[in-house]
């Protein structure tokens, strides 16, 4: 966990700020995979570099960041996942920002969708449940809640990353993520980058509410199949 943010380290050209210590305009909920693993871990610092080169103001909560819960929810860890997100709400209730995004699909829809539907003050007698929170947080989904592809398309609608639409030549297609695409319908910001970029898209036989999902969600990740 005190590790969580070390993948910044090799960030010698951009500086993320700590959100916890400053007001930022986006609250980047970094996720899991991009701050553990090597190949990820280069994702997070190319998204870092595109909010610096955009000029964003955005910042991480390092070590204070845990698991979304999404995973845990979906294979039966209840408590667990309640205590994640009382820890990540009162957490944000300590920092000065106007959004939150997210880099997951999972954390995106997690944090979205399910942390509104949490009832805090069920469970704010409760001496397992490290948190002391029991109002409802954002509940009327005042603070927005973006998946990293719905903020740099607007960074790009606005001009603000320089993109001439010829920078790459490459024939691509493009997996609709399940908790982007058939649980929140967003299928036009990730696809609308690729075209920036000046990439030709090609679309699979199943894509968009079609799309095959890839086993990974709903703890899929975490169970062997015989």
């Amino acid at each position: 966990q005190a590790e969580r943010g070390d993948w910044t380290d090799d960030l010698d050209d951009v500086a993320v700020p700590d959100a916890r210590e400053e007001a930022v305009e986006y609250l980047w909920y970094v996720g899991d995979y991009p701050s553990f693993d090597d190949r990820n871990e280069r994702v997070a610092r190319a998204l870092a570099r595109l909010f610096d080169e955009a000029d964003v103001s955005f910042g991480i909560l390092f070590d204070d960041e845990k698991t979304d819960g999404n995973d845990v929810r979906r294979i039966g860890e209840e408590f667990l996942y309640l205590e994640l997100a009382g820890h990540h709400v009162e957490t944000f209730a300590d920092c000065e920002f106007d959004s939150i995004v997210c880099t997951d699909p999972h954390s995106y829809n997690t944090m979205k969708n399910e942390y509104p539907e949490v009832d805090f003050a069920e469970f704010a007698d409760d001496p397992m449940m490290p948190f002391d929170r029991e109002a409802p947080w954002n509940p009327e989904r005042e603070i927005d809640v973006f998946h990293w592809t719905q903020v740099v398309e607007k960074l790009v609608e606005a001009g603000r990353l320089g993109l001439s639409g010829d920078e790459l030549e490459y024939t691509v297609t493009y997996h609709d993520p399940c908790h982007l695409g058939r649980y929140n319908d967003e299928y036009e910001a990730p696809r609308e980058l690729i075209r920036a970029t000046g990439a030709d898209l090609h679309e699979m036989p199943r894509s968009r509410a079609d799309s095959f999902c890839c086993g990974g969600g709903g703890g899929g990740l975490w169970t062997e199949h015989d």
